[in-house]
Formats: C-alpha cells, structure tokens, sequence
C-alpha cells in the first residue's frame, strides 16, 4: 500500500491555493479590496462555488463550495507586511491570465510559489533605495549637501540592519526603536569626525526611511471603504510606531 503512494505528488488545495494569492497580496502591502477582488475572481476562474471571505490585515477566513468535496473552511494567517510592488503586480497578472485563458490548478499553484518566493530588490538595490529616501528627505527640508550625504549613509546603514533583522526581531515597534538608536549613533558620529554639521537635519532625513506610510495611507483607504476595523488596527500600528 505504502509502495504504491511512492513518487505521487500531492495535489494542490484549490481553495487553499486561492487564498495564497491573497496572502501574498497582503503580506506585500496590497489593500484588502485588492486581495478580496482578486481572491473572488481567481476562485470563479477555478470553479469554486458560493466563496465567501473575510479578510483582515493580519488572517483570511473564507468559506466555499469546492467541486463534489462540500463546503470547506480555510483560516489563513498573514505575516507582517514587507513591500513589494513587483509581488503585487505579478499576483494581478497572474489573475487577470487565470481569468481569461483557461488555466489548470497546478499551473496557478506553482506561479503562486514562484511569486512568493521570489525576492525583486537585492541587498545593494534596498540600501540605494534607503540612501536616496534618506538623503533626499534631507535635502528637501532645506540642509546642505553634506548632511544630505550623511543622511543617506545612514539611511543605507539602517537599510542593511532592516534586512538583517528582518525575520529575527517579531516586533515592529521594537525593530523601529532600535532602528532609531542606530540612528542617533551613526549620526552623532559622523558629526564627530566633522563629516556632518547639522545633527538634527541628518536624522530628520533618516528617520523618514522608518516612518510606516503605506500603513498609514492603507488605514486611510480602509476607512474610505468602511472597513473600520482593519483602518483602525492599521492607523494605531502606524501611529505607535510612529511614536
């Protein structure tokens, strides 16, 4: 009996695989309409039946009539958000293909997992994205080039402890406190060794790497679209970290 299942792949969940597309959509910084539009439209291009969904910030809970197998429950938990446009987009092309050419479950399936484990932004292309945020910030708040060029080494500074602590410090608020001391003594020194002149300008710039905008816009939006409980979870994560 055991010989037989030998070299048998297992077949991919097809509510389960659905609910993937939103997760990956969420966990990249996607809003909630976006994840249930997509969710509700790869689940009529899969043939699934009367689906009806919840989706949060944080977990999915959904509900559907899959083929002869009766009505099936999925529980889906999202991780923190990391932000990735090219996620989003690739999970929207995806769906928009599914919906419009006839496509298998195996073939969505896979696509999802390459999406996710997909990286777009290196470790070099994120700390020029920290430089650039961070000088740039610096620069428009009226300082000079030199402490526009401070701002943006520590930004890229931050950037490297931000991917390092990524996945090994649970707690965004605590990630973002200790972002914030990294700054205070990168910038300090730089000051020190007469690289930089003004103090308050260089950390002003970096500090803007750390603020969480897409949260806070997200919670706007959800509120816009009378989700009040995810706008409220997501403008108190912001505004605590924020703080």
């Amino acid at each position: 009996m055991q010989s037989g299942n030998i070299g048998q792949e297992k077949r991919p969940d097809t509510l389960g695989t659905v609910l993937c597309a939103g997760k990956i959509l969420l966990s990249s910084g996607a809003e909630i309409y976006r994840a249930e539009e997509t969710m509700y439209r790869m689940a009529e291009a899969m043939h699934i039946e009367d689906m009806d969904a919840y989706v949060m910030n944080r977990g999915i809970f959904a509900t559907a009539k899959v083929g002869g197998e009766g009505i099936q429950t999925r529980i889906v938990s999202v991780p923190d958000k990391e932000i990735d446009i090219g996620k989003i987009e690739e999970v929207n092309e995806l769906s928009r293909d599914v919906c419009t050419h006839s496509k298998t479950l195996d073939y969505l399936s896979s696509s999802l997992k390459k999406i996710e484990s997909r990286n777009h932004y290196g470790v070099m292309g994120r700390m020029l994205a920290y430089f650039l945020g961070a000088g740039g910030f610096s620069f428009a708040i009226g300082t000079s080039m030199r402490d526009s060029l401070c701002a943006g080494i520590v930004g890229s500074m931050i950037g490297l402890y931000l991917l390092f602590s990524q996945g090994r410090i649970k707690s965004r608020v605590l990630e973002t406190i200790l972002g914030s001391v990294l700054t205070a003594i990168l910038g300090n020194l730089l000051v020190s060794l007469g690289i930089g002149v003004h103090l308050s300008y260089i950390i002003i710039g970096v500090m803007m790497d750390l603020v969480p905008g897409v949260a806070f816009v997200n919670s706007v939006r959800e509120f816009s679209q009378n989700n009040f409980a995810t706008g409220e979870t997501l403008l108190i994560s912001a505004l605590l970290t924020c703080v």
